[in-house]
């Protein structure tokens, strides 16, 4: 009878009743062990859980989460631009429509004879956009420069004739950098975001080499909702990337991609290594970088020589182990931290472009980042570099 009514008893929430109630019966707790497992492996299934919950909670967020993001985004400026588009146009009689996404004039391969002598249509400061629809996106071109006349007259010449048949609304600006002190790429690229914001609401920014030529006008200069590298393959290299990394040259960003990821290091003075820290931070921000197929993004190189002002940098590897750990520090922030860093000499409205001449202040930049970020004791040697570095700029 004790048998049957602890069965009963049982038997409502056990997986092994029968073994329960012989236990039971008999005064043995061996056979509740299976019970005892079982229970464990609930408990460590709930803290699994409860430990996967913590652990998306971290700052940086994950792929699905910001390529959600970005698209959304996305939609929303392509819903602003045409709800812009007809509220715009609804004085008059005639509603223009949006540019297509790949114009009709687009030709393929660039033949030289084929670029436009004069840009009549191009207002002062380089700016310019379609009259016959309203263009998808805003763009901003620019061209970190110095002392680099002869390309910059044949780079106008190919970038506004591909600009007019992509139907864009933009601005060329170009960021040239005062004599005086070590060329720093990076730097003045940060600079050429800053100023062309306050020239109007672009919502891409193309960073772009001088020396560069684009060879197919189907190469579309304008935004996707990752960042894009468009000059992968250039004739130097035979029309092939030398690593798989490389991310310079002609590179896309929208603008919320561009402060998501506090833009280009500035420490980077002379050549090299500004292009690979860019890389690191997009891809310490959870973004992918995307690249247009290899018959379109193709570009030739201007042949020149040595510069005096852009020697190799011979910290850059050094600056570039520590990429990541001052990410947050080190760029735009780092630019509104000290406004003396960089001062504007001068900005013109040329003809086919923005001039921005500035003056870039070496010591109040490499002395900003330890103040804001202390080099620690288990990198002695970026901190003796960087000692002997600051001296040698002081004398």
């Amino acid at each position: 009878m004790a048998e049957r009514c602890t069965y009963k008893m049982f038997v409502s929430w056990s997986i092994y009743p029968r073994i329960l109630c012989r236990s039971t019966c008999k005064g043995s707790l061996t056979s509740w062990y299976p019970v005892f497992g079982a229970l464990i492996l609930v408990l460590l299934l709930v803290l699994q859980l409860s430990m996967s919950v913590l652990l998306k909670t971290d700052d940086r967020p994950t792929d699905n989460y910001v390529q959600h993001v970005v698209r959304k985004l996305t939609e929303l400026e392509y819903a602003n631009l045409e709800a812009k588009s007809v509220s715009s146009n609804r004085a008059g009689s005639n509603i223009i429509d949006l540019c297509d996404a790949f114009p009709h004039a687009l030709e393929g391969k660039i033949e030289p004879l084929s670029l436009l002598k004069t840009f009549p249509e191009v207002r002062p400061g380089g700016f310019w956009r379609p009259t016959d629809c309203e263009p998808r996106h805003t763009v901003a071109i620019v061209v970190p420069y110095r002392d680099r006349l002869e390309h910059l007259e044949i780079f106008l010449k190919y970038i506004h004739t591909i600009l007019f048949r992509q139907k864009l609304e933009y601005r060329i600006f170009i960021v040239e950098q005062a004599t005086g002190c070590t060329f720093n790429r990076g730097m003045l690229m940060n600079i050429g975001f800053l100023e062309a914001m306050k020239h109007g609401n672009f919502s891409c920014i193309v960073f772009h080499d001088v020396d560069l030529l684009p060879e197919m006008d189907d190469n579309l200069y304008s935004c996707s909702v990752t960042p894009k590298h468009m000059s992968v393959n250039i004739d130097k290299f035979d029309y092939r990337i030398p690593y798989d990394s490389l991310f310079g040259g002609v590179v896309a960003f929208s603008k919320d991609h561009f402060k998501f990821i506090n833009g280009f290091a500035n420490r980077y003075f002379g050549w090299g290594g500004e292009d690979d820290d860019i890389k690191r931070r997009v891809d310490n921000r959870g973004l992918t970088v995307i690249r247009p197929p290899d018959s379109v993004a193709r570009y030739s190189m201007l042949k020149h020589g040595a510069e005096a002002g852009n020697k190799a940098n011979p910290i850059r590897y050094f600056e570039m182990k520590r990429a990541l750990e001052v990410q947050n520090v080190d760029g735009l922030s780092s630019m509104a931290f000290n406004p003396n860093m960089y001062k504007v000499l001068d900005t013109k409205l040329m003809d086919l472009y923005t001039k921005i001449t500035v003056e870039i202040h070496k010591i109040e930049v490499l002395k900003v980042l330890p103040t804001l970020f202390p080099i620690r004791p288990r990198h002695p040697w970026i901190s003796s570099k960087f000692r002997k570095f600051i001296a040698k700029e002081k004398t």
